[in-house]
């Protein structure tokens, strides 16, 4: 998938406080691109390079936003260690502080303790910025420690706590609408607030929010809008600020998809894009098109709603040809849940390849069955009952055009087939083994049946399929259930676990930085989990089953 516009930086440190950042952003939009750089420390630039002193070391969230005249908007947010090491990669470690505040007259009566919490236990020692040594230390002056914890070994870390005058805090904040005044709907916000702050949270009074100092913002419809902001000081303040703004022009929110699908070298000449939109996180099949000289197009789409194309090949042939190329969904993958969403706002231009295999077998075995469906939540049959590229007469309660993958005893795929009418399939002339068959759709994970021919069963019929509204079941005559679905990923503000075994004893969600931040001990056959209250970046999934630990990587846009 290519994007319209990418933010992304890098960074070098000449200097322990001297930060240097590369522009790494790309975009294929024609016309002007705009940077606007946020420090984490209050300060910004629009410079398309930049570099940035800061006054005290720390962990700063920095961003980067781009917008092109076409407006197309992107953000990248990482953390930047500044005159202070990363952590480890060898250990979780998360670094806490209980601290007081310096008081009048002399202000240099302040205290720091720190104490962690980490999955290598026992013992840790304390190195802080000033020069000190220990787990606490006295007579600060306001400003900020930094502290590193190390056993000794593989494990450490390091982090901060900012040492305040007072515990008062006000939020504050002054509207700028000039700085991009003629890329409609955007706004910038300029922090005006007072405290030794922990985090500042933004509402933009249409259903988004973010953490950050001086955030960028696109709305999409005009109107009036509450515009709020919560600071969050390190000795407990919290305090907010709201004012209406009014907004005038902003971008249609209207568009049509374009995309591209190639078949190796060349563009596949004739094909099915089944268009699914994500809502609630909810698939939904809404339309079809014709892939036709490796083009297909999408028309009257809302950018309010995020998306996935299943690209279906047709090759009108009856002789052996390979590679064979195999139905994919428009981010190149061939599993739903493996696929990043069609987002709108970033491009309306998709280029996809199909991903390709060369089985060729000759032999007596067959392999059939049919797949069938319960009710119309689950088949949208204004999509799927319908003459795509040959004519068909569905039957109703049979599942036609429905992709089977065929896969050897390895889960490798060897082949897929399309149902007929009839909800039928079929893959012949193959050799002797065990397979595995799926149904492929996306939104509902597809149990596996495991098949074995050989040359007293060389045929294995009835291997049927029944597409539930929450998961595809396979009836005959071994279902097998898949490894565990996260969805979507990457994701925005909320994803769900699926497939969660009657063994998993706990979830625990952590940060890029090793913090545990959610654990879940309470849940069904799935879970639905919000990340809206955290920063973007990458996550870990942890799941611990009775007698195995699964990791699995998230990423939040």
């Amino acid at each position: 998938m290519l994007a319209a516009c990418t933010a992304a930086f890098s960074h070098t440190q000449p200097e322990p406080n001297h930060i240097i950042f590369i522009n790494e952003s790309t975009s294929f939009d024609e016309g002007t691109i705009h940077y606007y750089w946020d420090f984490g420390d209050g300060q910004t630039s629009y410079e398309t390079n930049t570099e940035h002193i800061y006054a005290q070391p720390g962990i700063y969230s920095v961003s980067l936003s781009i917008i092109t005249s076409e407006l197309c908007y992107d953000r990248e947010i990482r953390n930047v260690y500044v005159g202070i090491p990363p952590n480890s990669p060898y250990c979780q470690l998360e670094i806490l502080f209980e601290t007081t505040n310096a008081t009048a007259p002399n202000y240099d009566d302040g205290t720091a303790l720190v104490y962690c919490f980490s999955d290598v236990p026992c013992c840790y020692y304390a190195y802080w910025s000033n020069g000190d040594e220990g787990e606490l230390i006295s007579e600060l002056e306001p400003g900020t420690y930094c502290v590193t914890l190390t056993n000794g070994e593989e494990c450490y870390g390091t982090n901060c706590v900012t040492i305040g005058y007072n515990n008062n805090c006000t939020a504050s904040f002054l509207v700028d609408s000039t700085s991009f005044s003629h890329l409609h709907g955007a706004y910038r916000f300029v922090n005006n607030s007072h405290g030794e702050e922990d985090f500042f949270y933004w509402d933009f009074g249409d259903g988004t929010s973010l953490f950050g100092h001086n955030p960028l913002h696109i709305y999409d419809e005009p109107g009036t809008y509450n515009v709020c902001l919560e600071i969050h000081t390190v000795y407990g303040c919290i305090d907010s600020f709201c004012q209406e703004i009014t907004v005038g022009n902003t971008y249609p929110v209207i568009t049509n998809l374009h995309g591209y699908v190639s078949a190796g070298e060349t563009l596949l000449p004739e094909g099915i894009a089944v268009l699914y939109k994500y809502v609630n996180n909810y698939f939904t099949a809404i339309d079809y098109t014709l892939i036709n000289e490796g083009q297909y197009q999408f028309s009257d789409l809302s950018k309010e709603n995020l998306y996935l194309t299943h690209l279906i090949p047709h090759f009108d042939t009856e002789e052996t040809y390979f590679p064979k190329y195999i139905a994919t969904y428009s981010d190149n993958e061939i599993y739903w849940h493996d696929n990043s969403f069609i987002n709108l706002y970033t491009d309306t231009i998709y280029y996809s390849s199909l991903q390709s295999y060369n089985e060729i077998y000759y032999d007596q075995g067959s392999i059939s069955g049919v797949v069938a469906y319960d009710n119309l939540n689950s088949y949208e049959e204004d999509v799927f009952a319908q003459s795509w590229i040959t004519a068909i007469n569905h039957q109703e309660g049979y599942a036609s055009n429905m992709v089977v993958l065929l896969k050897n005893e390895n889960k490798d795929i060897l082949d897929f087939k399309l149902t007929d009418e009839n909800g039928f399939f079929v893959f012949e002339d193959l050799e002797y083994g065990s397979y595995y068959l799926a149904v492929e759709k996306a939104g509902l994970p597809s149990d596996e049946i495991f098949i074995t021919i050989n040359n007293d069963i060389p045929e294995s019929t009835n291997n049927n399929f029944n597409i539930k509204p929450s998961r595809i079941s396979g009836l005959e005559p071994t279902p097998q259930l898949n490894d565990f679905i996260i969805f979507p990923n990457p994701c925005f503000d909320n994803f769900t676990i699926q497939n969660i075994s009657l063994d998993v004893k706990q979830i625990e969600i952590f940060n890029s930085e090793g913090k545990l931040i959610k654990i879940f001990t309470e849940f069904r056959d799935s879970l639905d989990i919000s990340l809206s209250d955290c920063l973007s970046g990458v996550y870990v999934v942890k799941i611990t089953k009775s007698d195995e630990v699964i990791i699995k990587k998230l990423i939040k846009f």
